[in-house]
């Protein structure tokens, strides 16, 4: 399992819930483990946290490319990613639009200049299990 620190945002506007109209999930508390979670790349290959090697954190970004809010905080977020990285943070977006390709998410990671790994929730499972119910919104 991984621990996973969560920096709680919520923003009084949201742009969606959680993906397929799931139940709303309980929230985690800062530093709970979570199970192993899948999702997947911008390859299309399937991927867990463990793929991306032993970190202090992970920082689990939820987001969509039709969200305007998320779409204004993304320039935020590339600046936070950068301040951190070297501190053993790992930056992650996890796109959970259900209308958004995997094309449509890794053009947008490119035109707000984000390095950082960007992946796809298809099933809401990485979302409910950390908890998250809108976005954007930081696990």
């Amino acid at each position: 399992m991984k621990r996973v620190f969560a920096l709680f945002f919520l923003l009084s506007l949201s742009c969606h819930s959680s993906p397929k109209s799931k139940p709303v999930p309980n929230r985690v508390e800062i530093g709970t483990q979570i199970g192993e979670v899948s999702f997947t790349d911008i390859r299309y290959l399937r991927r867990t946290l463990a793929d991306f090697g032993e970190k202090k954190a992970y920082v689990l970004v939820f987001t969509s490319t039709g969200c305007p809010i998320a779409n204004r905080y993304m320039p935020r977020l590339v600046s936070m990613e950068k301040k951190y990285r070297k501190q053993g943070v790992q930056f992650i977006a996890v796109n959970v639009g259900s209308g958004d390709s995997v094309v449509d998410m890794a053009s947008s990671m490119i035109d707000h200049g984000a390095i950082f790994p960007v992946v796809k929730d298809w099933d809401g499972s990485v979302a409910n299990a950390v908890g998250a119910r809108r976005t954007p919104e930081v696990a």
